[in-house]
């Protein structure tokens, strides 16, 4: 079976090992569905009837999209990393300043860009997961930032700060794109490389399920749309068990999958 590290393409092989840590179901589907034809361009292990072909190749631009905006997410803490983690820790310039507004800004936009591939893909496949549901606070983080006024910002000469962003229902302290920039007290403010980290790690969780449950879906839609298809086995079809059997796993490390569907990353651990 491919993988990533040898058969992916530049950006999957190179982040093949964090996909595989963090992302592991998008290796599975792509192994399993997507594949490197050497171009660059899907190989799917089952010919396609030519009436499947359109929305086949949707599927696959939103599962790679998935992927390149969680790993610029990724990179933008890396970026916002670099510069707190030098040895002689250099002055916040307004440049600097200007910088990190930016870099927060995309990563909002990939956040949000995120969340639209796993919709899509649910939508695509009909598979029912709920997903708008399990991310909206994620897309409301995404809509506070590119599209509200700009968010309160501080500084300590060396970093940014930023409050915590409100999700469906504001609480005090969070920042929702409704109140006055003073409304939000000094202490609740976060460094911007801590959020932005804490917002990836919260994600990466529900996204994963997410595409445990998308790749039961594609796994019964492959039965219509391929030519000559095996026959059906009904104890193998998934029939849609992928995301119980992911929860599960986290169960076994001492996680609930809840414990990854936060309304925003700074809520109290749940019981």
């Amino acid at each position: 079976m491919p993988t990533l590290i040898t058969d992916g393409d530049w950006i999957e092989h190179h982040n093949a090992e964090w996909l595989a840590l963090n992302l592991s179901q998008y290796e599975c589907i792509w192994a399993e569905f997507v594949g490197n034809s050497g171009d660059n361009s899907p190989n799917p292990s089952r010919s396609l009837r030519p009436e499947y072909a359109d929305k086949y190749a949707l599927f696959v631009q939103h599962h790679y999209t998935l992927a390149v905006a969680v790993i610029r997410m990724r990179e933008v803490g890396d970026r916002l990393d670099q510069r707190t983690l030098e040895p002689v820790v250099t002055t916040l310039t307004p440049a600097h300043f200007l910088d990190d507004v930016d870099q927060y800004f995309m990563f909002m936009a990939y956040v949000g860009n995120a969340v639209d591939q796993l919709l899509k893909m649910d939508e695509l496949l009909k598979a029912n997961l709920g997903t708008q549901a399990k991310l909206q606070a994620f897309y409301d983080y995404r809509h506070t930032v590119v599209h509200g006024p700009r968010v309160p910002l501080r500084t300590d000469h060396f970093q940014l700060y930023v409050p915590p962003l409100a999700g469906t229902n504001a609480r005090p302290g969070e920042w929702q794109g409704r109140v006055v920039w003073g409304s939000v007290p000094g202490e609740n403010f976060i460094p911007l490389t801590t959020y932005c980290r804490d917002v990836l790690a919260s994600f990466l969780g529900p996204a994963n399920i997410l595409l445990g449950g998308i790749r039961g879906a594609l796994d019964n839609w492959f039965f219509l749309a391929v030519l000559n298809p095996p026959p059906l086995n009904l104890q193998t079809v998934r029939q849609f068990e992928q995301p119980a059997k992911i929860e599960e796993s986290w169960k076994d490390r001492g996680l609930s999958g809840q414990a990854f569907l936060p309304r925003h990353p700074y809520d109290e651990p749940r019981e």
